[in-house]
């Protein structure tokens, strides 16, 4: 195809930008960023459009604001379904001599990884969560526009990989322009450790960071694999920081509370800390059930008629402390059935025998235990826990150790109360504080997921 021909479509996508696609007021600034872009080269087989644009600045502006109509504008005039890819000319003179196929294999946006089974409506989240839910819809109903980043820390098993793929499949259901990319972070890493050791490092790893730019939204799962890796880290830092700097949303999960994460330099916690830190935590047991009930209920090989309930509540109860292990303990269930065909229903004999040896550990668990934990975190003896003192450190130490018995533990109200010396509304009261205060105080969950760290050790 001629120049001069090529010079022709690009005019004709941008008269059809400005006429159908941008608004009136918008018309000045699409001239002055976009009016000296050319239309450099077509690559059927890569499916992209390639634009050159004056300098970075522009080519930055144009991603954030004008990357879509462009992208709208020139399939309509083509009557195709092309990428558009931004270089600067001296970015796509040296492109040009690192790749002998015009290198678009990492520059247009590639699959975005997201997984089609994990939506937000199946996220079961108990009440401790329900504020974190809350939040990963915003974020997904208004990518960039509410809690940017926003950083979600827990134990593994217990929903954050989930979330991060339900945040960019609703976020894509309602926008399906919109380019999403997830990424495991050990996996960036690798990407990012095999640019680098080859022979044109310097134009890989550019690439790789203008890859990451051309998406609208990014999910990294696991961030604390790459803390030990400073050129990782270094590229990251850059993709993060531009993430920000245009609005473009980046959610990541973690482990651990970003001020754990040692290996990170105090510019990487500080940018972390600076949109929504939210924890994920473990099911309570009516939760736990709730999960329980859903995988049954997604799977061909069992009728959920089939478990008794003291069954269900039995699994609930010794494997809920994470979806992981919920979903463990029914895959044992199901390779059990698979030897014992006559067993028409699953009772609680059967579960017991099925994990007969498995989960004693799991009942030495005790309010005691919990006391002893939340006692230690904060420096107050058992004694003054459950005792009559009522300055500000006790009483808090006193509501976590109740709120914690409640929901980690298979106790009535009545019971978690003679653990404490107090009636069963008392009980109620601190466990109601806990879940309201966990709602507009961060330092609070901060302590409610270490505590529950040491208690499950």
């Amino acid at each position: 195809m001629e120049t001069i021909n090529l010079n022709e479509i690009w005019a004709n996508v941008l008269k059809t930008v400005k006429t159908d696609y941008i608004k009136e007021e918008q018309v000045f600034s699409f001239d002055a960023i976009v009016g000296n872009s050319k239309l450099k080269n077509i690559n059927i087989e890569k499916n992209s459009l390639v634009i050159i644009v004056e300098n970075n600045f522009k080519k930055n502006i144009i991603e954030s604001e004008f990357i879509n109509q462009l992208r709208e504008g020139a399939n309509k005039i083509t009557s195709t379904n092309y990428n558009i890819v931004l270089f600067t000319e001296k970015k796509y003179k040296e492109f040009l001599k690192g790749k002998n196929d015009n290198g678009f294999e990492n520059i247009k946006p590639q699959s975005d990884s997201l997984n089609p089974r994990y939506s937000l409506e199946s996220f079961v989240a108990s009440k401790s969560n329900k504020m974190l839910y809350t939040a990963a819809m915003s974020v997904a109903i208004k990518p960039g526009n509410n809690w940017n980043p926003f950083f979600i820390y827990g134990s593994s098993g217990l929903g954050k990989t989930h979330l991060l793929h339900a945040i960019g499949n609703y976020a894509k259901d309602r926008n399906p322009n919109f380019t999403i990319k997830y990424i495991e972070a050990k996996d960036f890493g690798s990407l990012v450790t095999k640019a680098a050791m080859s022979k044109n490092a310097g134009n890989r790893l550019e690439n790789i960071k203008d890859e990451f730019a051309n998406y609208d939204m990014l999910l990294i799962d696991d961030i604390q694999f790459i803390q030990t890796m400073p050129k990782v880290k270094e590229l990251f830092f850059g993709i993060f920081s531009f993430f920000i700097e245009q609005g473009k949303q980046i959610v990541l999960t973690s482990d651990q509370y970003p001020e754990e994460l040692k290996d990170f330099e105090e510019r990487f916690i500080t940018r972390f800390k600076s949109g929504l830190l939210l924890s994920v935590l473990p099911p309570d047991v009516s939760t736990a059930k709730k999960i329980l009930k859903n995988k049954i209920e997604g799977r061909k090989d069992f009728q959920i008629d089939s478990f008794d309930e003291s069954a269900l509540e039995f699994l609930a109860i010794n494997f809920g402390s994470s979806v992981r292990e919920l979903e463990g303990a029914l895959n044992r269930i199901i390779l059990w059935t698979i030897t014992n065909e006559d067993i028409s229903g699953l009772k609680l004999e059967n579960v017991t025998t099925i994990f007969e040896g498995m989960y004693n550990k799991k009942n030495n668990l005790s309010a005691k235990r919990i006391i002893q934990t939340v006692g230690k975190y904060y420096g107050i003896t058992e004694n003054n826990i459950i005792g009559k003192g009522r300055t500000s450190d006790v009483m808090l130490a006193r509501h976590i150790s109740v709120y914690f018995c409640r929901t980690m533990l298979d106790l009535s109200l009545i019971d978690i109360g003679r653990s404490f010396n107090r009636d069963h509304t008392t009980i109620i009261n601190s466990v109601k504080r806990i879940e309201s205060d966990r709602n507009e105080n961060q330092d609070l969950n901060i302590a409610l997921f270490e505590i529950r760290k040491q208690i499950n050790k």
